[in-house]
C-alpha cells in the first residue's frame, strides 16, 4: 500500500469515527407530566419510561418547535402541548423523536 493511500484511509478511518452513532431515537411511550411554564417558548414533557437512548426516566424531555427551520415555533409548541395533553387524558401514547439529548424534534399523536 504507497503512503497517500493509507493517509486517504486513516482520514476517511477519523472522519466517519466523528459521526453521530445514530441519525436520532423515536419513543413511544405515555405521557405522565407535562410543564407549562416556559410556553409558548417550550413545552416540556415527561414520559412513563424516558427515552432510554438518550433521556434517563424521570427527565424532561424539552420542545422547541424550531426543527426543520420551522417558521412559527410558538404555534409548533402549542400543536404539540394539544397533542400531549390529549393524550395523557385518553391514556395513548406519543411517538418522540429525539436528536439530541432530551431536546424533542417531533412530538407524534399515535392510536396506541
Amino acid at each position: 500500500m504507497n503512503a497517500s493511500l493509507i493517509r486517504a484511509t486513516l482520514a476517511l478511518s477519523l472522519a466517519l469515527s466523528s459521526l453521530p452513532a445514530s441519525a436520532g431515537q423515536d419513543v413511544t411511550q405515555k405521557v405522565v407530566r407535562i410543564e407549562v411554564s416556559y410556553m409558548p417558548e417550550r413545552v416540556m414533557i415527561m414520559l412513563e419510561t424516558g427515552n432510554p437512548a438518550t433521556c434517563y426516566p424521570g427527565e424532561w424531555i424539552h420542545y422547541y418547535g424550531t426543527a426543520y427551520g420551522s417558521s412559527e415555533p410558538k404555534k409548533a409548541v402549542q400543536a404539540a402541548y394539544a397533542a400531549a395533553l390529549a393524550a395523557m387524558h385518553t391514556g395513548k401514547r406519543v411517538l418522540v423523536h429525539t436528536e439530541t439529548g432530551c431536546i424533542a424534534t417531533n412530538i407524534h399523536a399515535t392510536l396506541q
